[in-house]
């Protein structure tokens, strides 16, 4: 028997701004709304779509975007 694969909102949540839109033009759907909602695993769906946003989380943070933000607006702080 083979896993099924499930979205959840963890994942849908981990995605970058504007990806869910990206997804949605390259698979042809029409709704970004429906292709979020089997992503965050609230309906069901093609599981390519959360195979997808797997791959782009883990390669969004194996790029380790976020500490290098953090650390580039370090330099920009004007609050001290």
């Amino acid at each position: 028997m083979v896993d099924e694969i499930k979205g959840n909102i963890e994942l849908k949540n981990a995605l970058p701004y504007g990806t869910i839109k990206k997804i949605t033009e390259t698979f042809g759907y029409k709704s970004q709304g429906n292709v979020s909602e089997v992503i965050a695993g609230n309906k069901k769906g093609n599981t390519l779509l959360i195979e997808c946003a797997e791959k782009i989380v883990t390669a969004y943070e194996d790029c380790g975007f976020e500490e290098k933000i953090t650390e580039i607006l370090k330099g920009y702080d004007v609050s001290k």
